[in-house]
């Protein structure tokens, strides 16, 4: 499938609904990628994010909709689907603690009928990109967790798919290894190529995706590319940190109040730099000292909680 612009659309979900009973998981929801794309796919425990990524996976069959890869539905044709794809599941499920690195790239090489002489070029070059060389043969239940997450990446990509799902790759890893996984993704996005991403970590995601997907109680609030978002880049906020004890005036521009050992922050959504100075004044003429101010931008995370919050439905098709 080719849209207007002559670019692939790779990863198609087609009104998908999963009905678990009474309860309604996902519900009707709708969306295309095109080549090229890193997707985040980001919602609150229990949004439907993991039902999407297994039901994507071929490991859920939907209650209703289809979903489909170059242009491949899963239903017709499921082994040509699944040879284009690649996940890694939330906790390690996809590689054995007791073999190696190696050992568990030979076995998903070969459970892809990948030749010998080709699997051992691509894990030598996988081994060495993600800094493995050193621990090709120890055992993955001796590996940090960090190094548990890029040996499943390996396993997932050593049959170079065109898709790759990543569900939580950085739950439980420290700063280092975040790092480190955030680059291996960076490295292996290309233009004919779509990864999608889940994580609870916005930050982490808003520093690796061009296109983003929200969910919320099962219902999708957001599909949009990161840079067709308007309002990341018409709001900022202004933040002010005053001296605690000091009573503080009604302004509907306040969003957040945090109260910490002996000082308060209160951020304001502005929409132009020049309401900090009426900020700033309102301050002056309640008598409230200001300690420090600063503005930030308004961010993804920002988006994410007001469309959760406000639970506003569908807001770009």
């Amino acid at each position: 499938i080719i849209n207007c612009e002559g670019r692939y659309i790779m990863y198609s979900v087609n009104n998908f609904t999963q009905i678990y009973g009474n309860n309604i998981a996902i519900d009707d929801i709708s969306f295309n990628i095109e080549a090229g794309n890193i997707m985040g796919l980001i919602g609150t425990n229990g949004a439907g994010k993991t039902t999407i990524i297994k039901a994507s996976c071929g490991l859920l069959k939907p209650t209703k909709g289809d979903i489909s890869i170059f242009g491949r539905n899963i239903k017709t044709h499921r082994k040509e689907y699944i040879r284009n794809l690649g996940a890694v599941l939330e906790g390690n499920r996809n590689i054995y603690m007791r073999l190696t690195p190696e050992e568990n790239i030979e076995y998903f090489a070969r459970m892809r009928n990948i030749g010998k002489s080709e699997y051992l070029s691509r894990m030598n070059i996988l081994l060495e990109l993600f800094e493995l060389e050193h621990k090709r043969k120890t055992e993955c239940i001796s590996l940090s967790r960090g190094m548990q997450q890029k040996v499943a990446i390996c396993c997932s990509i050593i049959h170079n798919p065109k898709i790759i799902f990543l569900d939580e790759p950085t739950l439980g890893l420290d700063f280092e290894s975040v790092k480190i996984i955030e680059k291996i993704i960076k490295d292996l996005g290309s233009e004919d190529r779509i990864i999608v991403i889940t994580s609870h970590d916005l930050d982490f995601i808003s520093r690796l995706v061009n296109h983003v997907v929200v969910i919320d109680k099962g219902r999708k609030v957001l599909d949009s590319p990161i840079n067709e978002l308007e309002s990341l880049k018409a709001k900022d906020f202004f933040e002010v940190i005053i001296p605690i004890g000091y009573s503080l005036f009604e302004d509907d521009r306040i969003i957040e109040i945090i109260s910490e050992m002996d000082t308060i922050k209160i951020r304001f959504k502005i929409q132009s730099p020049y309401e900090a100075k009426s900020i700033i004044n309102r301050f002056q003429n309640n008598s409230i000292p200001i300690l420090d101010m600063y503005k930030s931008k308004y961010e993804l995370k920002d988006l994410y909680m007001d469309l959760v919050k406000k639970d506003k439905g569908v807001v770009k098709q």
